[in-house]
């Protein structure tokens, strides 16, 4: 045996030398952060659309009938042109037959795509090494951070994504050193790409544009700066033209109620919002805020106006002496695409500020959906800060070994790095309240068509809406678990052992007017705890036979606690775990006496449903019914 590998030990002995080792280590250190959030992605991901990720629907059937046309693709959702996200979508729903835990991968992938132009932003602009290295996994710590938990969970997300990853790539081919008309096509693409994602990636052309127009041209990136600058403006005329001059109008169900064929919203907003322009500048700088905020365990509600303002005048001030200040053409070339980066932040803040204020209340500015945004301003930041401190002339001086600043720059940087463990403990909580919520919701839409899912709870869509397309997405195959189309239990799999007494039971049963019958107890799944997904009510005659489900109860507490307020905008939960620990599992139900008839004298069993295994386990005591009506709650 020893012999015949001996021709191979060589050959792998070679292999292992060519490898840059000591980088790869580097690179896996460096984005440990998207290594951890994966394995939360993974763990927290639930195959069901959300809100208006429901529309998919129109496009699959048209997809699968092969009626599918550009106009589709091209066609508003609001304000945005979705074309790449659409695509992308029907690709993942074919080759993951229909599973959004596809799209939320991607949504990884196209965060660690703008890790990785992050990190070579910051080799360009500090060298290699080991600085650019602490401040990327700096930086990778909040392009990462589960704070931004429904951006990582929410499968229509791969839109609201994909115009920073565009808008950082962007910049690194523009203002990297290949020939102009390379760079150019390659921006072109790039800010394409991010336009028609979201309405943030119309920003992304006056940004490069800016970059490049203060570019030296001593710079790599300055050489044929202006054929370069006449193609830009010429191709984000052409796509920014397009963009609202094609059949601009409401295209989807869902666009704040107004009706398909109407004006989209953007029309109507920007009046009202410049009418209530102290709203919408409280908006506008609340979002600005949103990162610096979460950084600490208080209500960023009073606190992110603040922060908002102060990062907005660092930033302003900062963008001033780059563009008057710095005297060394090399180092303001380095600078510029930082500053174009944090410039269509600021601008993208804004135009979301107008858009946004007559809908939403300003406290909504601060929602974590907004940070993967706002976060890339003090990433721009941090980036002026360490080239000023470091001085590139001076950089040897500067960061000699065990030098004061040096050792200010370490201290400072721990100090940011060390702050992340807040906002990832919490996110990391608010991904499992997510979870939970998302598995409450496959059980109940899989009960669509015999109850109304309950909107706030399943965050889904209303219930009507839910009536409509759930049924379409099971006839394509795409629903997980598909629709129930009949009440008996033995659809899903039967514990024979029930629930503990502490993990579950019926307190108490009785009767209400015109004979209706109220349940209330409690359900309670272990590791992590949690609700039951769904808590089924069943009824059987007393001589045997089938059971068949009469009910699905109601949670009393309905949702999880958290922390702030402002992160309950799909769940409207309240702080009440310390309070009262266990009614946030209580749950309710109240059953019409004509659904008992045929049951008569019978059993009313209550049982937890484990939406993944799809198996139900019986809470241990139960509901006996005489045939005169009377209640016995009894343990078998």
């Amino acid at each position: 045996m020893s012999d015949s590998l001996s021709p191979v030990r060589p050959l792998f002995s070679r292999i292992g030398k060519r490898i840059p080792w000591r980088a790869v280590l580097r690179f896996v250190v460096v984005f440990s952060p998207a290594w951890l959030l994966a394995y939360l992605v993974a763990k927290h991901a639930e195959n069901i659309p959300i809100w208006d990720g429901w529309q998919r629907v129109d496009l699959l059937e048209k997809w699968h009938a092969g009626t599918l046309t550009f106009a589709d693709l091209y066609a508003p959702h609001i304000d945005h042109r979705m074309v790449f996200p659409r695509l992308l979508m029907l690709f993942l729903n074919t080759v993951g037959d229909g599973d959004v835990r596809w799209e939320i991968g991607a949504i990884w992938a196209i965060g660690f795509a703008a890790g990785l132009g992050v990190w070579r932003l910051g080799i360009r602009t500090l060298g290699p090494g080991i600085w650019s290295s602490g401040v990327v996994f700096l930086c990778n710590l909040w392009i990462f951070s589960p704070i931004q938990y429904d951006n990582w969970l929410w499968p229509i997300q791969t839109s609201f994504m994909l115009p920073m990853t565009c808008l950082v790539w962007a910049l690194v081919v523009t203002c990297g050193p290949a020939r102009w008309w390379l760079r150019a096509l390659s921006g072109i693409a790039l800010a394409t790409v991010g336009t028609l994602s979201f309405s943030h990636g119309l920003f992304i052309w006056p940004a490069v544009f800016g970059a490049l127009l203060m570019m030296p041209r001593e710079a790599p990136a300055g050489k044929g700066k202006w054929p370069f600058l006449a193609c830009w403006t010429l191709a984000g005329a052409a796509v920014i033209g397009c963009y609202f001059l094609i059949d601009y109008s409401v295209a989807t169900h869902y666009s704040y109620n107004r009706p398909i064929g109407a004006p989209t919203p953007l029309a109507g907003t920007w009046k009202e919002s410049f009418r209530r322009f102290g709203d919408m500048a409280e908006f506008f700088l609340r979002i600005l805020g949103g990162p610096a905020v979460r950084q600490f365990a208080i209500d960023p509600l009073p606190l992110s106006r603040l922060f908002g303002t102060m990062a907005l005048a660092v930033y302003l001030g900062a963008a001033l002496w780059i563009a008057f200040g710095v005297r060394n053409r090399e180092w303001r070339a380095r600078l510029l695409p930082w500053m174009a980066l944090g410039g269509a932040v600021v601008a993208i803040a804004l135009g979301v500020s107008v858009g946004r204020t007559t809908i939403l209340a300003s406290a909504r500015a601060t929602v974590p959906r907004f940070i993967s945004v706002s976060l890339y301003l003090p990433i721009a930041l941090l980036a002026f800060a360490m080239a000023a401190t470091r001085g590139w002339e001076r950089a040897r001086v500067i960061f000699a070994p065990g030098g004061r600043k040096e050792m200010m720059v370490i201290g400072g940087l721990t100090m940011l790095a060390v702050l992340q463990v807040q906002p990832w403990i919490y996110g990391s909580g608010l991904m499992e309240i997510w979870n939970i919520a998302r598995r409450q919701a496959r059980a109940h839409v899989m009960f669509a068509e015999h109850w109304d899912p309950e909107p706030s709870r399943i965050l889904a869509y209303l219930p009507g809406e839910i009536r409509d397309f759930a049924p379409r997405l099971d006839a394509l195959g795409f629903l997980d678990p598909p629709l129930v189309r009949n009440l008996r239990l033995d659809q899903f799999s039967v514990s024979r052992k029930p629930m503990p007494s502490s993990s579950g039971q019926i307190r108490s049963a009785e009767k209400i007017k015109d004979g209706r019958i109220r349940l209330e107890g409690f359900s309670i799944f272990r590791g992590p705890d949690r609700p039951g997904d769904a808590v089924l009510l069943t009824a059987r005659k007393a001589e045997g036979g089938a059971r068949t489900i009469v009910g699905l109860a109601d949670y009393a507490g309905r949702h999880l606690p958290t922390q702030h307020r402002i992160d309950l905008q799909f769940t409207v939960m309240e702080p009440i775990r310390d309070s009262d620990p266990e009614s946030w599992m209580n749950w309710t139900e109240t059953l019409e006496p004509g659904k008992l008839t045929d049951h008569l004298p019978g059993t009313i069993e209550v049982w937890a449903l484990d939406v993944r295994k799809m198996r139900v386990y019986p809470l241990p005591n139960r509901l006996e019914l005489d045939a005169d009506g009377r209640l016995e709650l009894t343990q078998p």
